[in-house]
């Protein structure tokens, strides 16, 4: 991913707004490789496990199956006969967390290599993950918010506050605008 992030650098640099296509279809590939090295992995540690999440998934996988030798007929027809694979309660639920993350790679390749194509769009979510840290911090038991009630307040205001930094304006001057707003309601009434 570095090495992605430096060429993507350096291209905007330039003023280059995407990979060229050949350099794409390498990564593309890269990323195949990786998910049908992940496929043939998973298959061998745990095939009953593996083959029931791939044929649960068949209808989102159908398009890509061949890309990663799924054969979908052969699975149903084994269906039932695969031996248990003898793996415990914690790794089998830790092993299909890994499974279907596997397969949301496989069936949203577009989405997640379309960073590539379009430079505008960022290859990480550090935003909706910063975003997300505020109200982990407020939902912590001690000084947390208690009632669904506080939390819709919470991110109201957080939503405001936010599009206002990111749009480059004073969080201090939207606060005074909406409270001055909220005395001329009151005053009214």
């Amino acid at each position: 991913m570095s090495e992605l992030q430096h060429r993507r650098n350096t291209d905007l640099a330039k003023g280059v707004g995407k990979m060229p296509e050949r350099e794409r279809k390498k990564v593309g590939e890269r990323y195949d490789e990786i998910l049908r090295t992940g496929c043939r992995e998973y298959r061998e540690l745990c095939p009953s496990l593996f083959e029931r999440l791939m044929l649960s998934a068949s209808g989102r996988l159908s398009d890509c199956a061949q890309a990663y030798s799924l054969d979908f007929e052969e699975m149903r027809s084994r269906k039932g006969e695969m031996p248990d694979d003898g793996l415990g309660e914690d790794d089998c639920k830790s092993l299909q967390k890994d499974i279907n993350t596997l397969i949301r790679l496989m069936a949203g390749k577009e989405h997640c290599l379309l960073f590539l194509s379009d430079y505008s769009i960022p290859p990480h979510n550090n935003d909706s993950e910063k975003s997300a840290r505020h109200v982990k911090v407020h939902a912590k038991p001690n000084g947390g918010m208690r009632s669904e009630e506080y939390v819709g307040y919470y991110a109201d205001t957080a939503s405001v506050l936010e599009t206002e930094h990111l749009k480059g304006r004073s969080r201090f001057g939207k606060l005074k605008e909406v409270f001055k707003r909220g005395t001329r309601v009151r005053e009214e009434n």
